[in-house]
């Protein structure tokens, strides 16, 4: 099935929307063979200021290096946590090399084609996590279906990008805002609270390696620290109070 994807996206690269601009076709579609085999029930953004190493293991990222990552989490039904890093640095270096096929009519794309082309293209297919945590139902081998998924919210306020005290503020001006983050000052906690369909509350822990296993993608079993059934069905929202 991946290899048939691959062919047919070889075959349509001239193709572009050009009928309805609000659709929004998605950019990157990740490896089939490493991603959820079930739907993806929530997507969490990890701190810029902290990163999951390939080998599982949650980390500052020290301020002499200045640099900040980009990673998020998600979960599924099919009972798995995976870890990803939209870094195109780091991605493009686990990526394996395809072939490219040759133009035989135009040497060059016209270029309607390629302005908008999003950096992020290169990993379309090739996008596969970093690392895998699996979590089983209590006192069995069954992987535990997931629906919800925390992380404590990231500190963050918004401030404007090009002030100006003497503006008078109307409908024919527009305002800019960027977003500035402040680095977590809560201690590393290898935890994440999940919501299950089949009613339960439970905290996961993992410890990660402190080696490279050798698989393509590092996985663990998650460890339940804690789990309760409060519900008759499934949990499809966490949110723990920010006092």
């Amino acid at each position: 099935q991946e290899g048939y994807r691959k062919l047919m996206h070889s075959l349509i690269p001239w193709m572009k929307n050009i009928s309805n601009m609000k659709i929004v076709r998605p950019v990157v579609t990740s490896n089939l063979a490493y991603s959820h085999s079930a739907p993806v029930t929530s997507i969490k953004w990890i701190s810029p200021y902290r990163e999951i190493t390939k080998s599982g293991q949650l980390k500052h990222i020290p301020v002499e290096e200045k640099r900040t990552s980009l990673q998020f989490i998600s979960s599924s039904q099919d009972g798995t946590v995976l870890a990803w890093d939209l870094n195109l640095h780091s991605a493009e270096k686990c990526a394996p090399q395809v072939s490219k096929r040759k133009h035989t009519r135009l040497k060059n794309r016209p270029a309607g084609l390629v302005k908008n082309v999003s950096p992020y293209s290169v990993l379309n297919r090739i996008f596969k996590p970093t690392f895998k945590i699996n979590v089983f139902a209590p006192d069995s081998t069954r992987n535990l279906p997931l629906a919800a998924l925390h992380l404590r919210d990231l500190p963050c306020h918004y401030v404007e990008k090009y002030p100006d005290p003497h503006r008078q503020f109307d409908v024919t001006q527009r305002l800019y805002y960027e977003p500035v983050l402040s680095v977590s000052q809560e201690p590393l906690a290898n935890q994440l609270q999940f919501g299950s369909m089949e009613g339960d509350f439970l905290t996961v822990s993992w410890e990660g390696f402190s080696f490279n296993t050798g698989e393509a993608v590092n996985k663990e079993l998650g460890r339940i620290e804690h789990i309760s059934k409060f519900h008759d069905g499934p949990i499809v929202s966490l949110y723990r109070s920010p006092l």
